[in-house]
């Protein structure tokens, strides 16, 4: 990579992190889950227990983000926020980069970290960005040839989201038949390596929700929505199938924005047809062999991020794994630059401004109820995700404070 080269993505990344950061500002956040896990760690802090901020337990976020905001309240903890996140879009571009080159990785790492939902997971205290960054860390250690370092790494993503399980056992049964000609990515394939990797990974993840176990019992594998609990397919006595359907389309367009799913839709038609396409090895400045199992292993994780949200299709920051996904299927595509400028573009715009084809109705809308009990097919601009998100921040918060942490120190320390 030429100095020349590098230059635009030296900036990126502290640019981004200026954004974050100074959105954070304005509070920790609106997620309900972000009070949560304050108050678990105020329990920690107060009176030595451990109470999971709700099933399965979330314990290495609950830690870092109640300590920061301890330490220095909301500005604390979403600036650790800001760091993870630029830590993914580091570790995204570093893997685009050894697969697709320089300008692709800062092309996909723009349209990922202008996402309107990451860049409210970048500036609020959520674990969002802590399960990612750990998993993509994971990924270059497995890439790079370092697989023991890929198993704690895993261990620490299923810490702040055990969800990622299964991505991660994806990975190593891709790591073991990609046929690589990158040396360190070979050496990293050998079965005994990659099987002591998933051991120390399994050993560690299973470590780190002992107390979890201790605290929930079997109860940690049974998550409840509002007193609900869920079964197979979304919540007992929640809406039926058929609105199941209707959200997880419409969430699964919102979170690129209707412009950008347009653009995806098309850059993802092309990778498929296209899909032997060669791509420069990071190794030899020679196109290497197709790589279509990695493009399979792409398409298996989105798959798998798609069926557990259609499970629970509610929060939209539940497909962020599908962001990163989608943005490294799109380098797959002819004329990717064009595709992954035009969706930067849409996503940056969408935070300000939303193009949106469903007018949503609400029967009953509080900070405790968010989801629409009905809509109509219209199209219409309205406020942007981002601009929303911080016009309702301060209210949310006030609202979280009274409801869930009371008098809590953190409480008091964040405000």
């Amino acid at each position: 990579m030429s100095n020349r080269d590098a230059r635009p993505g030296a900036l990126v990344l502290p640019a981004l992190f200026v954004l974050y950061f100074c959105l954070g500002l304005s509070g920790y956040g609106n997620d309900n889950d972000t009070y949560g896990m304050l108050k678990t760690w105020s329990d920690l802090f107060r009176h030595g227990v451990y109470s999971p901020s709700r099933p399965p337990g979330y314990p290495l976020p609950e830690i870092a983000i109640g300590a920061a905001a301890q330490a220095g309240g909301w500005a604390a903890s979403n600036a650790l926020s800001a760091l993870f996140a630029c830590g993914c879009l580091a570790c995204g571009g570093r893997l685009v980069r050894i697969a697709f080159g320089p300008r692709a990785a800062l092309l996909s790492m723009a349209a990922v970290g202008l996402n309107p939902y990451f860049v409210i997971a970048a500036s609020s205290s959520m674990d969002y960005v802590y399960a990612a960054f750990f998993f993509l860390a994971g990924i270059l250690a497995l890439v790079s040839g370092r697989s023991l370092i890929s198993g704690a790494l895993f261990a620490l993503c299923v810490a702040s989201r055990l969800t990622y399980a299964p991505l991660i056992v994806l990975a190593y049964a891709a790591a073991s038949v990609v046929p690589a000609r990158w040396p360190r990515l070979r050496a990293s394939a050998d079965l005994r390596k990659l099987a002591g990797a998933l051991l120390l990974f399994l050993f560690l993840g299973s470590i780190f929700y002992l107390p979890s176990w201790i605290s929930m019992g079997p109860a940690m594998f049974r998550p409840t929505l509002s007193d609900n609990p869920v079964s197979l397919v979304g919540i007992d006595g929640f809406p039926t199938l058929a609105a199941y359907a209707v959200r997880f389309v419409y969430k699964n367009v919102s979170l690129w924005g209707l412009p950008a799913f347009l653009v995806l839709a098309i850059a993802a038609g092309a990778a498929w047809v296209l899909r032997r396409r060669p791509v420069a090895s990071a190794d030899s400045a020679k196109p290497r062999a197709p790589i279509h199992p990695i493009l399979w292993a792409v398409a298996a994780g989105i798959l798998y991020a798609e069926a557990l949200f259609f499970r629970l299709p509610l929060e939209i920051p539940y497909l962020l794994p599908v962001l990163f996904l989608g943005v490294f299927l799109i380098n797959f595509a002819p004329r990717a630059a064009s595709f992954l400028v035009l969706v930067a573009a849409c996503q940056a715009l969408q935070g300000v401004a939303q193009v949106d084809f469903i007018e949503k109705i609400y029967a009953r809308k509080s900070y405790e109820s968010v989801e629409a009990s009905g809509g109509r097919v219209r199209l219409h601009i309205g406020r942007g995700v981002v601009w929303e998100d911080l016009a309702t921040r301060k209210d949310a918060q006030a609202h979280y404070f009274r409801s869930i942490l009371g008098d809590s120190a953190v409480a008091q320390s964040g405000r």
